[in-house]
């Protein structure tokens, strides 16, 4: 629970500072640039979350997870 706290607040921060990049004109491109991959987020999102609540043993997801906070972890110590 706390790693997918942790995982969408990194996620939404990320978010904010792209746009904080861009100027207000910039928005409608980005959205239909980007649409495809808002769609395969939105979608590969459901499809996790139902392999991992239904199908996928706990301690895998918990590796798995273990792994991605890693990553992002890495990054943003990389980033400083």
């Amino acid at each position: 629970g706390t790693a997918s706290l942790f995982i969408l607040v990194n996620s939404i921060a990320g978010i904010l500072g792209q746009l904080g990049k861009l100027q207000l004109t910039d928005i409608g491109g980005i959205v239909t640039d980007w649409w495809p991959l808002i769609a395969a987020v939105l979608v590969g999102g459901q499809l996790g979350s139902f392999l991992g609540a239904k199908h996928l043993p706990v301690t895998l997801v918990r590796r798995i997870t273990g792994i991605v906070v890693l990553f992002a972890a890495v990054r943003l110590m990389l980033s400083f």
